[in-house]
């Protein structure tokens, strides 16, 4: 009877434990801490894989951030996206904008390019034309409108280190993009941003990947420092024409200011065409009056200008100085 009695004890302690342990995991003896399937919860293969990407279309549920999707958070009416980001036709936050409210909180002069959602300068161009909506800056230079007194027609209205005006703009020559400004290309002999391309990896904060280049955004001149201009938004280097003198004072005995250059007067006005400039400076190869009496030397490109811009140049050739090159 004993025996018998302390089989049931047994059986019914078993039991009990039993039903205390049930649910409990049940561990793989490999040591690699999962849990297995026959405990009745699922195995833990970690996190799921990542998925490459190129575009957000790539990413269900998500967007494309340095080739790798990542989750985003859904938006729609009452449900805004944080700044920054904005609401995509998926009902997705993904980075970048909608509207040109959003990257002037940027920047100032940056508007949104719907097709991209970034923020890009504003003001981009390809003739005047396209910049009569905005009367203060109606001539295109670069790229981008530009006030009137930013072009310059001849080279001695380029102060710069090597600089020499060309489609109104003042540039520097180069042979190669060693001698060029960050982000600069040589093309065609000069010095010049590119006008395609995207960044290969994402720009610091504070700037933007304009056409493949990470370039400071800005609010005024002075944000960008010395040697370089806001220019719609961003910062470039800086190719406004400034004059070489504003008065005689500033130019050497025997020399007086016009048009923004030193000039001298023609030493022997009565020989004609040059005066006899050119034994006194070679850039100035002609004698001209001036209109205030002053008989002043001056050169071919000024009496006789080909052009004013590529513009008034054939196809393939580029106003430099004055002359279609």
């Amino acid at each position: 009877m004993r025996r018998l009695t302390h089989a049931f004890s047994m059986m019914s302690l078993a039991a009990t434990f039993g039903a205390v342990l049930t649910g409990c995991p049940v561990w793989d003896d490999d040591g690699s801490d999962r849990v297995r399937p026959d405990a009745g919860i699922p195995v833990d293969n970690g996190p799921p894989p990542v998925t490459t990407c190129t575009s957000h279309a790539n990413c269900p549920g998500g967007y494309c951030l340095n080739n790798r999707c990542a989750a985003a958070q859904t938006c729609g009416a009452g449900s805004p996206c944080p700044s920054g980001f904005a609401c995509d036709a998926r009902g997705l936050c993904i980075p970048g904008c909608s509207t040109n409210a959003d990257c002037t909180a940027v920047a100032a002069g940056l508007v949104c390019d719907t097709t991209t959602r970034q923020c890009v300068p504003g003001g981009r161009c390809t003739t005047d034309a396209q910049c009569a909506s905005t009367p203060a800056t109606p001539v295109c230079l670069g790229g981008s409108c530009q006030a009137r007194t930013n072009q310059c027609q001849f080279d001695y209205q380029c102060t710069g280190t090597g600089q020499a005006c060309v489609d109104g703009r003042c540039v520097v020559g180069c042979t190669s993009a060693a001698q060029c400004a960050a982000g600069q290309q040589c093309t065609a002999g000069r010095c010049a941003y590119p006008t395609t391309g995207s960044c290969a990896t994402p720009c610091a904060t504070g700037q933007l990947c304009v056409s493949g280049v990470c370039l400071r955004t800005c609010a005024n001149d002075a944000t960008c420092g010395t040697g370089f201009m806001c220019d719609n938004g961003v910062c470039r280097v800086d190719t406004r024409p400034r004059p070489f003198c504003t008065m005689d004072s500033q130019c050497n005995m025997g020399s007086v200011c016009y048009n923004g250059a030193c000039r001298r007067q023609c030493p022997n006005p009565a020989v004609t065409p040059d005066g006899d400039c050119m034994r006194v400076d070679v850039q100035f190869n002609l004698c001209r009056a001036d209109g205030m009496g002053r008989s002043l030397c001056t050169s071919t490109n000024e009496v006789m200008p080909q052009c004013a811009r590529s513009a008034n140049c054939a196809a393939g050739r580029a106003c430099v100085n004055a002359r279609c090159q």
